[in-house]
């Protein structure tokens, strides 16, 4: 199904007047490579046929092993690594489909194969991802030397471990099945618009939802994924994930919902720190502000995203309200969730206040909205405080039955 998806989604971006897909101005050459392979996999006549044409198109922009990144850029190859995305498409053009190739393209790939692999073996350093992908190329990839540290890593690793064939090794879940969601360690927690980001990784993780099969870029790339003969990365079925990375600018997330509309709560901030302690419902946070008071125009030094949603019910004390002041309780009730959190603060250490609005998270990747965010900002405000002044934040999370 995933191959007849990534067709379909690469000829819908076809160019009229180019014949490539492309995106505005810009051709992408692996995008390109991706589409031809996934008109091999319908395994139709004309498709195939369409897709040898493609390839040939494409061959003739390679320079001495390498390719531009875009069409346009041809003959500059702005990154020396770029050549190694190709591979996997080939490795699998070589697998599936040698007999129906033709003497003459299979030449041309084989030789164009030759030239990336002693391109790239010549290159000072090769990152993670592209020494896995010449690798596992080669057959011989070692998954144990490589740790992904983003889901869009893990995409790529996958791809490898497919390739050639080999266990992923044990390490802890880093898939959410019940969220459909990547919850393993990654330094941005990108959105895009109300969900979090689809990348490559949720084709290869199972179930896939309807989310990730809209219109997404990473889509076409889903033609690389194959059923699982080996082992895949490990997932656990709960109904909420969280994440506490003290040291991240989102230093706390809460995911909850289902694998169709993933919600999510996320605590971002400025200078300060945070330091996290367990408690019986939940966690209780000190946040150590820095010792720069922000001015006037800068005044909101942490503060809660939470994805914009008709499910939601946000609440001051149980009432509707959009200002809240230290030790009143904020409250979000939402799908079979009540998170609930409160701010206690010394009067002498400084004056604050909580306002909601619309807002969107750092780490927000969705097309720009007219009238306001993707997501409602839980800001808190300083209005004077102490330069080392700190408070303690208590968050608690329920299932409701």
């Amino acid at each position: 199904m995933l191959e007849k998806l990534a067709l379909a989604s690469g000829k819908k971006r076809l160019s009229s007047q180019t014949g490539f897909i492309q995106d505005r101005d810009a051709i992408s050459i692996l995008e390109n490579f991706l589409y031809a392979y996934a008109l091999f996999r319908s395994k139709t006549v004309e498709n195939i046929c369409e897709g040898k044409a493609f390839l040939e198109k494409l061959l003739a922009f390679e320079v001495e092993g390498n390719f531009p990144v875009h069409l346009h850029e041809f003959p500059k190859c702005l990154d020396s690594r770029f050549s190694s995305y190709l591979l996997p498409p080939i490795f699998y053009l070589f697998r599936d489909f040698s007999t129906v190739l033709g003497e003459d393209l299979s030449n041309k790939l084989s030789a164009l194969s030759e030239r990336i692999v002693r391109y790239l073996q010549k290159q000072p350093s090769l990152s993670a991802a592209a020494n896995g992908r010449l690798t596992a190329f080669l057959k011989t990839f070692d998954p144990t030397i490589w740790t992904p540290k983003s889901p869009e890593e893990w995409g790529e690793y996958c791809v490898c471990a497919q390739m050639a064939q080999v266990d992923i090794p044990e390490h802890p879940p880093i898939w959410n099945s019940f969220l459909s969601t990547y919850i393993g360690f990654t330094k941005e927690r990108i959105q895009e618009g109300y969900s979090p980001k689809v990348t490559l990784l949720d084709f290869f993780m199972p179930p896939c939802s309807e989310r990730s099969l809209g219109e997404h870029q990473a889509l076409l790339k889903a033609v690389l994924v194959h059923p699982w003969q080996t082992q895949m990365p490990r997932s656990q079925d709960k109904p909420y994930a969280v994440f506490i990375e003290e040291l991240q600018k989102q230093c706390f997330t809460l995911y909850w919902g289902s694998s169709q509309q993933v919600h999510s709560l996320v605590l971002e901030s400025k200078k300060g720190t945070w330091s996290f302690a367990p408690s019986s419902q939940g966690w209780i946070a000190t946040y150590q502000y820095d010792s720069e008071v922000p001015s006037e125009e800068d005044c909101v030094e942490w503060a809660f995203y939470l994805n914009e949603s008709t499910s939601h019910t946000v609440q001051i004390d149980q009432h509707a309200a959009t200002l809240f002041h230290p030790g009143q309780e904020v409250s979000i009730l939402s799908e079979g969730m009540k998170i609930t959190f409160h701010v206690q603060a010394d009067s002498a250490d400084g004056v604050w206040t909580g306002h909601i609005l619309k807002g969107d998270r750092s780490f927000q990747r969705g097309t720009a909205l007219p009238y306001g965010g993707y997501d409602k900002k839980l800001g808190w405000r300083t209005v004077r405080r102490k330069p080392q002044a700190s408070i303690t934040l208590h968050i608690n999370i329920e299932v409701l039955s």
